[in-house]
C-alpha cells in the first residue's frame, strides 16, 4: 500500500493528514495495522450502530450558533455585493443560462418528495408571506408594469397594487382604460340601457365589450360597456 494510497485511506484523520505531507512514508508495522483494520469493512453508509456511535459521542457538544448579529452581518454583506453592478449582472445571467437550468433539473432527477415533505414547504411558504411581507412586495412592484396575454386571450397589465380593479396587483388591460375613461361610478350598457356598477356581482356587473372582437385591441373608441347577458349575446353571433 502505498503512502497516498493510506491517506485515501485514512481521510479525515490526523495520520491521513501527516501522511498527506511531502516525504512521509508510514512503516511497515502502520501498514500492516491499517490493513488490518481496513479488511472486511464494507464501504458506503454507516451502519445504524455506527451512527448511533457517532450520535453519542457529538451528544451534548456546543456546535457552531449563529447569532442575530451574525444574521444581520452576513444580510449587509450580501446586500453590498448584489449591489455591485458587475456582480449582479454576472450571477442575473449565470442563473438563465440553458447550463445552470439543465444543473437543477439533474440536480432534483430522481429525488422525488414526500407528501410529508410537500406539506412542510407548503406550510413554510404560507408562514413566510405575512401580511407586512405581502405589503412591502406590493409597495416595491408600484410603478413597475409588465405586459403579458392571459390564457383568455386578454392583455394583462401587473404592477397595479392597490388599484380597485386589480387582484394581485393585476389587471386586465380592456378594464382599466374603460375604467379611466368612465370613472369609478360605472355607466349603463351600451346595448340595453341597464345601470352597471364595476365591482358588482351577478347581471348587474359592468363588462367591457370590444366592438371589432379583437381582444387585445384597447383602444378606448372600442370599449363600451356592457351587462353580462348582452356581451354574451353578442359573442354567440
Amino acid at each position: 500500500m502505498t503512502a497516498r494510497r493510506c491517506a485515501r485511506v485514512q481521510r479525515g484523520t490526523f495520520v491521513g493528514w501527516l501522511m498527506g505531507k511531502k516525504g512521509f512514508r508510514p512503516s511497515e508495522e502502520t501498514r500492516r495495522k491499517m490493513s488490518e483494520t481496513r479488511r472486511g469493512r464494507k464501504r458506503g453508509p454507516h451502519s445504524e450502530e455506527t451512527k448511533q456511535k457517532i450520535a453519542a459521542a457529538l451528544r451534548g457538544k456546543k456546535g457552531y450558533v449563529r447569532t442575530e448579529e451574525h444574521r444581520e452581518a452576513a444580510r449587509e454583506r450580501m446586500v453590498a455585493k448584489w449591489n455591485e453592478e458587475d456582480y449582479r449582472a454576472h450571477m442575473l445571467e449565470a442563473f438563465r443560462s440553458e447550463e445552470y437550468r439543465k444543473k437543477q433539473s439533474l440536480g432534483s432527477t430522481g429525488r422525488p418528495q414526500s407528501p410529508e415533505q410537500r406539506q412542510k414547504i407548503a406550510q413554510k411558504t404560507k408562514e413566510s408571506w405575512t401580511a407586512e411581507r405581502r405589503a412591502k412586495m406590493a409597495e416595491k412592484r408600484k410603478g413597475i408594469h409588465s405586459r403579458t396575454i392571459d390564457p383568455d386571450g386578454y392583455v394583462m397589465l401587473s404592477g397595479y397594487g392597490g388599484h380597485p380593479l386589480a387582484l394581485n396587483g393585476r389587471v386586465r388591460e380592456h378594464r382599466l382604460v374603460l375604467w379611466e375613461k368612465l370613472g369609478s361610478a360605472g355607466a349603463a350598457c351600451e346595448w340595453c340601457g341597464a345601470p352597471l356598477a364595476w365591482k358588482s356581482a351577478g347581471k348587474d356587473e359592468l363588462v367591457v365589450d370590444h366592438l371589432n372582437f379583437d381582444k387585445q385591441d384597447n383602444r378606448d373608441e372600442n370599449l363600451v360597456p356592457s351587462c353580462r347577458g348582452c356581451n354574451t349575446a353578442r359573442e354567440k353571433t
